[in-house]
């Protein structure tokens, strides 16, 4: 590889979940100003510019590729449009599937948007290709005759991936046709840091004017992108280099867990079959899904209730929504009263208030707090001045006042420029290779670093046993127990599939697939559950499927509908409504016994040292063992027979998916 003194030109890619682009810089732009760094303008049919442009992949037919991006999206919809969209393979948002796919292999393959299947590295490549093939052009117009062996290439990747992952992007890229030693692959959050190093961020003392980070300087690295949030420690050395003095860590709880949560709220509203219908509605979707992502970034955080957010519902949402239920969104938000006051429809215009729009964010937002406040418990964390926030779910106003909130002692500093601090971090990471001390992936995923050429399945490396299962099947009324519970088991090394952070793409095929996954459902009873017509379809699945029911009881003597007593039986089912929310020692002490019942069908994982770090991974795995239901034990007299008692009705405003 060339040496950092005789690059011509440093080029960047950052293949990001929602948003994609480049970016680069020639040495002697890097010389005079390293933060001089070039990169493209994107355009969509609909007058949007962006600095950068949607990860979406459009393939012909016949699998030869088409196009990319904004693109990519405008010709889909165009053939949805005329009707041609039929064998035509769409992918959007398909880089989480690295995350979550734990036996990666090189046949591993993606699914399109009309459920067809493409082998995943043939998808990436074409993705690279593009952008390469469009930065060459793009430099071509500023500097003749530059080739590929001018350019030294750097590629981006979330920092909690694993070696696997980053060893397949690796692959696609030489795919692409980026030579493996002109190739470097670096961690986001660390690339990010080393941009904003350059950055005037404080102002020392006796100088007038603003500077970067002094040597000693701790800081935390909030790498907050659509699908991942990246987190690190770093501290800024005496030679002026950075130091990771805590490992990067994180979890799936980017900016698209909001869309997952509105796209909940809306399917609570009109219903499952109705989304569904509309979502068969390819070029309504490919423009709703744009105008939300859009819109998304405008909800402020202190809004009054009154202030409320307009979000454009197309006319087939509307259409799919009187032929499924016989009438119309109007009639049916007004009939809510969990929405009065709150939501209303006025010609194509949802009004949602100032609290339900803030609720779309509750979810990442709390993960990320939570995660960061037990993160900077830890010793290593000691001395830690300021939390510099990157990545274009960093700019959101929602997430930054809460980090603010819960955070009033630290400084938060968010670069003008958050969404592309990755991309321009990677272009000068070109010329720095030794600016980051550790964490560098380059390290570890070199030229040499192959996959084993004997078997083309071969497993990639450094991938663990999978443990099993857990599925928790609730109504959104029992929400805040249930997310203590997922905690819970996580933290012990349970794999539990909970919706908020494992709901992707439809609602119904991704419930299905959970089920079958699971060799465990745990079913939280409530009054809400039994007159829930999604609840009822998930619990008869997991009796179908015969998988291993635990019930818990959230509600002391509910109504039990005939359905649901006939799915339950004799079973047992421990008791979560005799305590509260803040008594620990009650929730404690009701867990260790849910946890001996669970550990007698499923062994658990290594604990994990802090809760969630990671949401639970999506394998396709059907298989069970075993087809009879055991009973937990009753030693500790928690497992009684269901009571039944006095029905009451109860209705939480704000649920938004089993109504």
């Amino acid at each position: 590889m060339a040496s950092p003194e005789k690059l011509m030109l440093v080029a960047a890619i950052d293949f990001g979940t929602t948003y994609s682009g480049y970016a680069f810089s020639f040495r002697h732009d890097y010389e005079l100003n390293p933060l001089k760094v070039y990169s493209h303008i994107w355009a969509t049919g609909s007058a949007l510019m962006s600095l950068k442009t949607s990860t979406c992949v459009l393939f012909k037919p016949d699998g030869v590729f088409h196009s990319f991006g904004y693109e990519a999206e405008d010709k889909y919809s165009d053939l949805a449009l005329d009707g041609e969209q039929e064998g035509w393979r769409y992918f959007r948002r398909f880089k989480m599937k690295l995350y979550e796919e734990r036996c990666l292999n090189r046949n591993f393959t993606l699914e399109d948007d009309q459920g067809q299947s493409m082998q995943a590295i043939k998808v990436f490549t074409a993705a690279i290709k593009y952008l390469k093939d469009h930065m060459m052009e793009t430099c071509s117009n500023q500097m003749i005759g530059i080739t590929l062996a001018d350019i030294l290439w750097v590629l981006t990747v979330p920092a909690i991936w694993s070696d696997a992952s980053k060893q397949f992007m690796r692959e696609a890229a030489e795919a692409a046709g980026i030579a493996g030693n002109r190739l470097k692959i670096a961690l986001e959050p660390e690339v990010a840091s080393l941009y904003c190093k350059y950055l005037p961020v404080e102002r020392k003392e006796g100088e007038g004017e603003m500077k970067g980070f002094s040597s000693g300087s701790k800081y935390v690295v909030l790498d907050a992108g659509g699908g991942t949030i990246d987190i690190t420690i770093h501290q800024v050395q005496r030679d002026g280099s950075l130091k990771e003095i805590h490992k990067a860590n994180g979890g799936d709880w980017g900016g698209t867990k909001v869309d997952d949560v509105f796209q909940l709220l809306l399917s609570g509203i009109i219903g499952n079959g109705a989304f569904r219908r509309f979502m068969e509605n390819k070029a309504d979707m490919v423009d709703f899904l744009r105008d939300f992502e859009v819109k998304k970034r405008t909800i402020k955080p202190n809004a009054p209730s009154d202030d409320k957010s307009t979000f454009k519902i197309p006319s087939s949402m509307t259409d799919a929504c009187k032929e499924e239920n016989g009438q119309d969104i109007v009639t049916i938000v007004k009939s809510k009263p969990q929405f009065k006051g709150n939501m209303s429809l006025v010609r194509d215009k949802l009004r949602v208030s100032g609290d339900i729009a803030k609720e779309l964010f509750k979810d990442p937002t709390r993960h990320i707090v939570d995660h960061l406040k037990k993160l900077l418990r830890e010793p290593s964390t000691r001395g830690v001045s300021n939390i510099l926030m990157v990545g274009g779910f960093s700019e959101s106003p929602v997430l930054q006042d809460e980090i603010k909130k819960n955070f009033p002692d630290l400084r938060m500093i968010v670069p003008q420029d958050a969404g592309l601090a990755v991309l321009k971090g990677a272009v000068i990471y070109g010329y720095e290779p030794g600016a980051i001390k550790s964490g560098v992936y380059s390290s570890k995923v070199s030229n040499s670093s192959r996959l084993q050429k004997t078997s083309p399945a071969a497993p990639l490396p450094t991938e663990k046993p999978k443990t099993e299962q857990i599925m928790l099947s609730y109504n959104w009324t029992q929400q805040k127990m249930v997310l203590k519970i997922y905690d819970k088991l996580t933290t012990r090394g349970f794999r539990v599939w909970m919706d908020v952070y494992n709901m992707k793409g439809n609602l119904l095929d991704a419930v299905s697939q959970a089920i079958h996954e699971s060799k465990v459902v745990i079913i939280c009873v409530s009054e809400q559950y039994g007159e829930s017509k999604n609840c009822r379809t998930e619990a008869e699945f997991a009796r179908k499927k015969n998988k291993i029911i635990i019930p818990f009881m959230m509600q002391r003597g509910p109504d039990i509908p005939g359905w649901l007593d006939m799915i339950l039986g004799e079973e047992l089912f421990y008791k979560f409504y005799d305590f509260g929310l803040d008594d620990q020692p009650a929730f404690e002490k009701r867990m260790k016994e849910v946890i001996k019942a669970i550990s007698n069908h499923i062994e658990p994982g290594p604990p994990n040292a802090l809760p969630a770090v990671t949401a639970p991974p999506v394998e396709r795995k059907t298989d069970r063992l075993g087809t009879t239901t055991s009973k937990p034990s009753t030693e500790q007299g928690t497992a009684t027979k269901q009571p039944k008692e006095t029905k009451s009705k109860q209705i939480r405003m704000g649920e938004l998916n089993h109504m």
